[in-house]
């Protein structure tokens, strides 16, 4: 990196900063769900430890409760105040910042990065994301370093990343159900992106270190007789599949709504840019893998998301619509740019 790429990235940071913890006490929310989700913090804090945490939309599956631990040494230090959750939120909103800049770094440059970095800085959505103590909010962070690592594997086939993915895809989902994009990501990149004689290495790596990142809910598994697994299952036998099963007009619909509110700009256009790039074969790597995630998105909120207004369950495809869209930003020509950004 530049002097000048971190100066900007720094000062980019900072502009985050300032954007999600001015008046974080009084700009912040704090719901039914967040209560609850504070209130497991407070109980580990006094000892009541736990496995498990706030049910999900789906039947009586529960989330995990890795974030209540990782909360916890913030829920002391401000002394059982709320505002510790929008802080740690905040924090994990600022690193992503610079995961962004890194990977649009490699997309296309050090400025295509910073362009990149800053869109993530000042989404209203995800400033507003920031403020809240919302366990369907935390992937975002997570998301980014699983797509950062996807790409380290890509660039260098090496064990102990394909072990720390498979590690950060166990701990994911358990933080919110939202994640099996990624966990469906997962599967289907060694077949599209790796070579066949590695296709077995990386599921043995990948394995090991799923079972430790998901250790927590096999043990409650194991002490429960599976309830999460009965649950699940009675889920899917019981319901006709998701709410966009049975309404697709709402189904494409919903993208709008997805794409209008993260405040990617000029997203349809510079869509139709990324589709046609792909079509004669100019799209690399990182922008393919990028695709690949916000299909598997797709795929996971067409078959289990049941309501058809809450946007944070397409949160692994944020990173990747930002990344491809400010890809496709640069790959136009210079007049037309300049027209555009005119």
């Amino acid at each position: 990196m530049t002097k000048k790429g971190f100066f900007f990235l720094a000062l980019i940071i900072i502009f985050g900063a300032i954007f999600r913890f001015y008046r974080i006490v009084e700009l912040g929310t704090f719901l039914g769900d967040q209560a609850t989700e504070l209130l497991g913090t407070a109980k580990i804090l006094r000892g009541d430890f736990t496995l498990i945490g706030i049910k999900t939309s789906i039947s009586e599956v529960r989330n995990g409760a890795v974030m209540y631990y990782l909360m916890a040494p913030f829920l002391w230090l401000f002394r059982f105040d709320p505002v510790a959750g929008g802080v740690v939120q905040s924090l994990l909103s600022l690193a992503t910042i610079v995961i962004v800049f890194f990977l649009g770094k490699s997309l296309g440059g050090e400025k295509l990065g910073l362009v990149a970095a800053f869109l993530i800085a000042t989404s209203a959505l995800l400033v507003d994301y920031s403020r809240q103590t919302m366990l369907a909010h935390y992937p975002l962070f997570f998301v980014s370093l699983s797509l950062l690592l996807f790409w380290q594997i890509l660039i260098r086939f090496i064990r102990l990343r394909i072990f720390l993915l498979g590690f950060l895809l166990g701990f994911m989902l358990q933080i919110h159900y939202s994640t099996l994009a990624v966990f469906l990501t997962a599967v289907a990149f060694p077949f599209l992106f790796l070579k066949r004689t590695q296709i077995f290495v990386y599921f043995l790596a990948l394995l090991p270190g799923f079972i430790l990142g998901f250790s927590p809910m096999i043990a409650f598994e194991l002490r429960h007789e599976f309830f999460q697994t009965k649950m699940f299952v009675n889920y899917l036998k019981e319901s006709s599949g998701g709410y966009f099963l049975s309404h697709l007009g709402a189904y494409f619909s919903y993208w709008p709504t997805v794409l209008g509110k993260l405040g990617a700009i000029f997203i349809f256009f510079l869509g139709v840019v990324t589709f046609f790039r792909y079509l004669q074969g100019k799209l690399g790597r990182l922008e393919k893998l990028c695709l690949l995630q916000i299909a598997a998105t797709a795929l996971f909120v067409f078959l289990l998301v049941k309501e058809n207004t809450a946007v944070h369950y397409a949160i692994s495809a944020f990173v990747p619509i930002v990344l491809l869209t400010v890809g496709a930003l640069f790959s136009l020509p210079n007049h037309i740019l300049i027209v555009i950004l005119a």
